[in-house]
């Protein structure tokens, strides 16, 4: 548009013609008018367009979907631990009929095995967790 309106010239000769005292027409106040003798200004161009932009806006940043698949994850593990809960439960209802069967005895030892087992590996854990935070601080102290 510049070109073919011969808009090119910079405000050369504008400064000219005001320096010399000479009053600008109504053409010359208006810069997109074929006698004007002032240059276009152009906007600065948007740093994406309306494609780039709906694209930004339909694809979801990688915090979003993490969020919601660790939401996801969260349910169905939850889900998973009361299907097990409801499990164990009918099974000790099942014992409970009878508890002085052998069946039962040996269910109720092998429950109390299990609690235990999950009791060490939970304080292993915990344990090791603890030494490493201590060899942070440590770590920490040094620097």
């Amino acid at each position: 548009m510049k070109k073919a309106l011969a808009l090119d010239e910079e405000d050369e000769i504008n400064s000219s013609d005001e320096g010399d005292g000479v009053a600008l027409n109504d053409n010359d106040k208006n810069p997109g008018s074929c006698n004007s003798k002032r240059s276009l200004k152009m906007t600065p161009r948007p740093a994406f367009g309306k494609k780039a932009a709906k694209k930004l806006q339909f694809s979801s940043p990688k915090s979003v979907s993490d969020e919601k698949a660790a939401f996801y994850k969260r349910i169905a593990d939850n889900a998973e631990q009361r299907t097990a809960f409801q499990k164990d439960r009918f099974t000790m209802s099942l014992f409970a009929m009878d508890p002085q069967s052998e069946a039962a005895k040996r269910f109720l030892s092998i429950k109390q095995e299990e609690a235990l087992i999950l009791a060490e590996l939970t304080l292993a854990r915990k344990k090791r967790e603890l030494a490493q935070l201590q060899l942070e601080a440590h770590d920490n102290e040094d620097e």
